[in-house]
Order: C-alpha cells, then structure tokens, then sequence
C-alpha cells in the first residue's frame, strides 16, 4: 500500500457484519507505533494524559456502541523503532495536538498493518481495512456506533497538516453520528412497527435486528454467505467474457439475497393482537401478532403467529417460536449456497484454464450447479 493523494471522503456504504461473531482472541494490537521514537522534535513531548488509544477493534467498537460514539479508525503502517514515516509522524502529530479535544466525543484506535509480520497485526481491524477498501495510508475512517452493520460516514485519506485535520475531525464525527442505523427499538410496540417496516422495505439487517440469540446470529451469517454466492458469481462471468472475448450468458438465477428480499416482501402488513404495554419492570413480554401477506396470484392471507418479546442492552427482541427448527433450515440453507459458491470458483478456474471450448459450456455448467443447490434447500425445506 502505498501514499497517493489527500482526499475528504464523506461515505454512503453500509457494510453488514455481525458483532457476534468477532473473537477477541484472534487479535493482537500493535504498540510499534505508540511506543517507537519518531523524530528528535517529538521526544520530549507529553501525550496529554486524557487521550487513550484502544488496545483491540472489538472492544474499540463494543465501548462505541455502548457510550454511543463514532468508531474512528485511523490506519497505519506499522514502523520498525526510531523509522520515522508518514504514518508515525502523522500519529505522532495526532497524539500531540490532535485528538485530545475529542476524546469524549469518539473511540480512537490505530490500526497498524505489517507486510512483514502478520503477528503485529488486528485482525478485525485488517478485515474492516479490505471491507472498505482502503488503499492508501494513513487513512482515518469515521464508522457509526451500530450494532447491526458497519456504517462509515466520513473518510480521510492521506497525510496533511494537522490543523486541517481537526477542522474535518469535526465534520467527520458529525458524518458518522448521522448515518447511525442501529435499530435499537425502545419498547414491545416500536419493535413490532420495526418488523413490520424491515418486511415491507426488504431490509434484511433491520429484520434480522428484530430477533434475538441463534436465529439473529443464524439470519446475520447467511445474509454475509448468500453476498459471497453473489460475488463468485460475478468472478466467473468476469473470467468468462475475459476468456471467450464475448459478454457472457448473465445467468438470471436468484442471488444476493433477492429471493429472501422478495419473500419479506409479501408481507404487506403486521400488527399486535394486543396492546402492548411493558411496565418498568418487565423483560419479557408476550407478543401475539397478525401476519397479512400478498400472494404473486394476488390473493392475501392472514398469519397469526405468537412471539415473545425480551430487552437487552440494545433494546427489544423477539424470541421465535421454534427457534431450533428455524436455525436448523437456515444452517442447510447456508451450506448449500456456500457449495454453491465453491463451485463457482471451480468452474471460474476451469475456464482460465482452457477447460471449455464454448461460452455457452461454462454457463451451462453453472446453471447445474445453481440447480443442484436449489434442489438441496427444497429437500432440506
């Protein structure tokens, strides 16, 4: 990686990941950075002591979350002691004159990378690193306190002055407090009308927000796994036109999550069969609701389903009924599409390497496999 240019980027992207699924084990911070001398004209500077880097991306982002503060994630190259580079020195300048004054207004964490030692290296932070696509360094990233996806709001690439810095530093924690889409609904009632908007828009992290324990965790992992059948799709169709010189068949098969979209999308309409009041004291409560869907023949049917309703820290969550049933059906449908997703990689290296001699060979060789998969869910179904 390497420096190329001075760029503010303000940043629409939601990224979907679940928090649940980060060890903190797997991850070792790097103190190279805080603890290398950089240059002669900064040793004898005092940090301000009311300034603290976080030690790991996981509990950088879980504190975050908990006192509801932007994320900032400043990326770096790791340096060896006394190299002074444009990462250490625009850390350095940061410690001293940069992030104090906003110290109880974000979470700040180096995350420092190594071509040479892998060892020194966060691993949820190099993850969060490919995820937005981040080439140059440094780089300091302002990600939104949710707890359902990682929502960046504002960017700034490259090294410059660091009064320029502070200016955006402000403007870049108000960037990321504005694209908070933590769905944290406060009472049995928003949970409900939370439900029902995430099945009536198709938004597939807002409705898997709506439940708690295996089945959110389950929803979350095949939601990421079904976005990897999709990008393995676009491989092959990119290797295909790449090897035969013509636009290859588009394959018009369902992926990315089109299918669960349009299946949360026949809901039309969910209520509570009940007023739903929950005092002070309760944690759970029992939910009764009312499930209208829409047909493709056109005809409506009328579902009433029973839930419990729990809170947690972040809010309310329902609790399905035959939980183990539904993340058992999830599971299989979850190993199928990641079958299908090997398989299109396999089919993307036999035709870089020469395997087909028609366009139309490779194609019809996914299509089987797409069929293949499909018919896997329907038995597990």
């Amino acid at each position: 990686m390497f420096f190329k240019s001075l760029r503010f980027i303000v940043s629409m992207a939601c990224f979907s990941v679940s928090v649940d699924s980060l060890d903190a084990q797997d991850f070792l911070f790097p103190d190279s950075i805080r603890n290398a001398k950089l240059n002669p004209i900064f040793d004898d500077v005092t940090v301000p002591k009311k300034f603290v880097w976080e030690s790991s991306v996981l509990d950088a982002f879980t504190k975050a979350v908990d006192s509801h503060r932007p994320l900032i994630l400043i990326f770096t190259n790791s340096a060896k002691k006394g190299e002074v580079t444009l990462s250490t020195r625009f850390i350095a300048e940061l410690e001293v004159d940069g992030l104090a004054k906003f110290s109880d207004k974000a979470v700040f964490i180096n995350v420092a990378f190594s071509d040479e030692n892998s060892a020194l290296q966060d691993a949820q932070g190099i993850r969060i690193l490919k995820l937005l696509k981040i080439t140059d360094v440094p780089t300091v990233s302002f990600i939104a306190p949710n707890i359902d996806a990682i929502a960046e709001g504002f960017r700034i690439e490259g090294y410059f002055p660091i009064e320029k810095v502070k200016e955006e530093m402000a403007k870049g924690i108000d960037a990321a407090m504005a694209r908070n889409l933590t769905f944290c609904p406060s009472s049995p009632a928003e949970l409900v009308l939370q439900l029902n908007e995430a099945c009536q828009a198709g938004n597939l992290e807002m409705y898997a927000a709506c439940f708690s324990g295996p089945v959110y965790n389950s929803l979350h992992s095949l939601h990421r796994t079904q976005r990897e059948v999709g990008n393995a799709k676009r491989q092959m169709l990119k290797a295909i036109e790449a090897f035969f010189g013509v636009e290859a068949d588009r394959m018009q098969f369902v992926d990315d999550d089109e299918m669960r979209i349009r299946e949360l999308r026949e809901v039309t309409k969910i209520e509570s069969l009940e007023s739903l009041k929950a005092s002070t004291s309760d944690s759970k409560i029992h939910v009764p609701m009312a499930i209208t869907k829409l047909h493709s023949d056109g005809s409506t049917q009328v579902v009433r389903e029973s839930y419990i309703a729990v809170e947690d820290r972040f809010g309310w969550r329902l609790l399905a009924p035959e939980a183990q049933q539904l993340v058992k059906s999830f599971n299989k449908r979850e190993t199928s599409i990641k079958t299908l997703a090997l398989e299109f990689d396999r089919i993307t290296k036999e035709v870089v390497n020469g395997k087909y001699g028609l366009a139309s060979e490779a194609s019809e060789s996914a299509k089987l496999a797409y069929e293949a998969s499909r018919s896997d869910v329907a038995v597990g179904n």
